[in-house]
């Protein structure tokens, strides 16, 4: 249930209230407004997936820092850290065994380390194993 009525909730929109007041924050828009923005300077600061990296590396023609999303304190009962979402891929049931085959190789495919560093690499997705990631490292 997403509830916007909890303390937490409250003093988090006002505190953006308060901010655009200020002109420190500016709402453009629910979808990706703000990446125009934000690569073209108009906006000092977004937030967006790991996965958007690629994008940010071809389009903003300026220095600009990675970091974790804050969190408040006072916010016991919530997750205080990142949660790795995004895009997946789902394996359903039902299907004859010539098909998991396959499934299974193109799994296999996606999670050699050569590949799954090079998407992990191109995209800003994590690595999806430990190999891909140690591969990244190695490859500096």
């Amino acid at each position: 249930v997403l509830e916007f009525n909890k303390p937490e909730q409250v003093k988090h929109i006002a505190m953006l209230e308060e901010m655009n007041k200020k002109g420190d924050f500016s709402y453009v828009g629910r979808k990706d407004e703000s990446t125009e923005k934000f690569y073209n300077g108009d906006c000092a600061m977004t937030t967006a997936s790991s996965g958007s990296l690629a994008n940010i590396r071809e389009y903003a023609k300026f220095n600009y820092g990675v970091g974790m999303m804050p969190y408040d304190a006072d916010a016991k009962d919530a997750p205080q850290n990142a949660i790795i979402g995004g895009a997946s891929l789902w394996v359903m049931q039902g299907k004859d065994k010539e098909t998991y085959t396959g499934v299974a190789k193109f799994l296999d495919f996606l999670a050699k380390p050569e590949n799954a560093a090079e998407w992990h690499q191109k995209t800003g997705y994590l690595p999806i194993t430990k190999a891909a990631y140690d591969l990244t490292r190695e490859q500096g």
